[in-house]
């Protein structure tokens, strides 16, 4: 395969938000294709417009930020707070 083929290539599975590369370059959760994002902005006109004062939360993303999870505790740490339920002393 020459390397023009292959840049016109992953250029197109770049740009189509339906390929799982899109997704892991751009660092969604999941895919979505132009389809469904229709949707959600339809769902998310509905909600606007069904709830009161214009308070309501959208439909989430794949591409909203997920809050990040707490450092990992050291193995040493979690020795230290199971010590006393692991061992009778």
């Amino acid at each position: 395969m020459p390397w023009g083929e292959l840049l016109l290539l992953l250029r197109a599975l770049l740009a189509d938000p339906r390929s799982r590369l899109r997704a892991v370059v751009a660092e969604w959760s999941h895919p979505l294709s132009r389809e469904a994002m229709q949707q959600l902005d339809m769902i998310d006109l509905l909600l606007m417009r069904w709830s009161k004062d214009g308070k309501f939360k959208p439909v989430a993303r794949p591409w909203d930020k997920k809050p990040k999870a707490k450092a990992k505790r050291k193995p040493s740490d979690a020795h230290r707070k199971l010590r006393p339920y692991l061992y009778n002393d």
